[in-house]
Order: structure tokens, then sequence, then C-alpha cells
């Protein structure tokens, strides 16, 4: 295949995505995550309400990073864009196998690697652009309603690492889709994986709290050791860093890592099954 035909695929893929009502729903989420950002430091700035002793107002940072921060936490931890990224990925492949719109394109003689490829390149697009729509207008309506100075790194470092948990959400649901050929199937089992994941990873902090209270310092280093290696750090990295406490510390590099590597394998493994899939 050639590339000019590679990108050509491609371009009919990421056309389909933004023409689709969950794509175009999905941007103005992206612009209304974007205010949402400033516009909650503005009302918790304003507030009454303490922390600690001490009025909230005097903790808050009152920056156009900031907001960009408080912007990537309301719309992490909504996961609100995460599952429309689910159900466009789901759509795009088991939605397309049990419409039988994908028949003719597995069909052609193109290699079958291409099709999953393409897909999970179309929806990087999606996501980049709806990312850098929430950026783009947090950052603006920081700037407008207070500075535009700040910790500019910590935000762009914080918005590069979510991105990249999207990529790897992507690529996960396609090959969930890819298996199951069930659009409900496949989103259901991305959550229950997600949750799974979660609770391993809490189950290994606990671990190494307990290893760290008995003294079996090699036991505590192994689960420290391990759980940045868990696909939810690929997914989550960006905490690291909106909450300074949950630092990577030396291991800053770990996520990005994994977020390459589960991308990697779920793209594989979805052109893997698309090869052995039955289409009369």
């Amino acid at each position: 295949m050639s590339p000019a035909h590679f990108l050509a695929i491609l371009k009919v893929e990421t056309r389909k995505l933004f023409r689709h009502p969950s794509g175009r729903v999905g941007l103005v989420l992206a612009i209304v995550l974007g205010l949402a950002g400033p516009l909650a430091i503005l009302w918790f700035g304003s507030s009454s309400a303490e922390l600690n002793g001490q009025p909230l107002s005097e903790k808050l940072t009152y920056d156009a990073p900031a907001s960009i921060l408080w912007s990537l936490t309301i719309r992490n931890v909504s996961h609100v864009i995460r599952l429309l990224v689910l159900a466009m990925g789901a759509l795009a492949l088991a939605g397309e196998l049990k419409a039988r719109t994908l028949r003719e394109a597995l069909l052609r003689p193109v290699p079958r690697w291409s099709i999953p490829l393409s897909k999970w390149l179309a929806l990087c697009v999606w996501i980049a652009v709806a990312n850098a729509l929430t950026w783009t207008v947090s950052a603006l309506g920081g700037a407008i309603l207070f500075d535009a100075g700040g910790e500019w790194q910590n935000a762009a470092v914080a918005m590069a690492l979510t991105t990249a948990g999207d990529f790897t959400m992507a690529a996960l649901i396609l090959l969930l889709a890819a298996v199951t050929r069930s659009v409900a199937a496949s989103i259901v089992l991305a959550i229950v994986l997600s949750l799974m994941n979660w609770f391993s990873r809490a189950v290994l902090y606990v671990v190494e709290q307990i290893a760290i209270q008995a003294g079996q310092a090699s036991l505590a280093d192994m689960t420290a050791l391990s759980r940045p290696w868990l696909p939810t750090y690929a997914m989550d990295g960006w905490t690291a860093y909106v909450f300074p406490m949950i630092g990577f510390g030396e291991n800053w590099w770990q996520p990005w890592i994994t977020a390459a590597i589960v991308s990697l394998v779920c793209i594989a493994l979805t052109s893997a099954r698309l090869q052995r899939l039955d289409i009369q």
C-alpha cells in the first residue's frame, strides 16, 4: 500500500468522525469544558468557603495555566470526553461490522492492518482537535479573567499526558470492538477493564504501604516499581501534574512508555483479529 492510498483512507475515516453527531457534540463539550476551568476558579474565588481554616480563595492560583489545569481536572474526572471516545471507537468498528458497511473495506485489496490503524489515527486526530479546543478556550478565559503568566510547563505536560491517555483508550476500544463485534459490549468491557485496572493500582498501593510499615523494603520497592507500568498510569498520567502529591519523581517517563506500549499492542491485536475475521 502506498502512503498516498493510506492517507486517502485516513482522510475518509477522519471525515466520518467529524461529521458524526457524537463527534460534533464532543467538540462542543470540549469548548464547554474549556470554559469550565476559569469559571470554576472565579466561582470558588468569590465564595466564602474555607479549607483547613483558611479561605479557599487564598489557596487558589489565578492565571491561565491554572485555568487549564482546572479544565483538565473537570474533563478527566467527569470522563465525558473519554466516554465519547469509547462510543466513537466502538461505532467505528463494531458498529460498521454489525451494519456490514465495513465488509466492503475488508474485501478490498488493501492490507487489513490499514483499517484499524486508520481508524485509530482518525480517533487520535479528533482527540487532538478536541483537546486543542479545550486548551485554547481555557487559556484565553484564564488570560482574560486573571493573568496570562504562570506555570505553563505543568499545564502543557498535563495536557500532553491527557492526550496520550486518550490515544491509549482509543486503541483499547478498537480492540474490544473487534473482539466482541458489539458496540454495547465493547463499551461496557472497556469500563470494566478500567475499573479492574484502577482496583489493581489501589491494591498495589496498599501492599506497598503495608510493606513499608512492616519493614519489607524489597516488597515495597517491587510494588512501587510495578505500579507505574499499569495502563492506568498511561491513561491518567495527567494527575501527577495536577495533584503534586501523586508525582512520579524519577519515573516521570513511564506513563509515556506505557501509553505507547499499550496502544501498539492493542492496534496489533486488532489487526490480527481482523485478519482472522470471517466476513462472508
